[in-house]
């Protein structure tokens, strides 16, 4: 069936969902708003520089609800220009939100680009 993405059983099927495209800077900011009594689970996502000046692009993290929250992903330190970090679509998810909580985007000690990106997530029942 396409278009959806099934649970763990072969029921309830879950439609992907698209976040609007975004353009973070400063120190971070939400990717995804939370949803109440769902985790936000991330199955594809590409993120990129608005310019290649990235010599004070800083480490970008991927966060549970805001930048003191549960660590999705790992550091992601850009030092060429015109990185592109891009996770291609995996219905199994690449981390996901705690339950009830946002996704956000958190920038360690960046001065410079905005970061663009776009995503796919499904809104999962834990």
């Amino acid at each position: 069936m396409s278009g959806y993405v099934f649970n763990s059983q072969g029921i309830a099927p879950a439609v992907p969902k698209i976040a609007t495209p975004f353009s973070i800077g400063g120190t971070g900011g939400t990717l995804v708003a939370a949803v109440a009594g769902r985790q936000l689970r991330i199955i594809a996502l590409k993120i990129w520089p608005n310019n290649s000046t990235l010599s004070e692009a800083g480490v970008i993290l991927l966060k549970s609800n805001n930048s003191s929250g549960t660590v999705i992903t790992s550091n992601w330190d850009p030092t060429i220009a015109g990185v592109v970090f891009e996770f291609p679509w995996n219905p199994d998810g690449w981390g996901e939100s705690d339950v009830g909580e946002a996704i956000f985007m958190q920038i360690v000690g960046g001065t410079s680009p905005n970061w663009r990106g776009v995503m796919s997530y499904l809104e999962v029942t834990p």
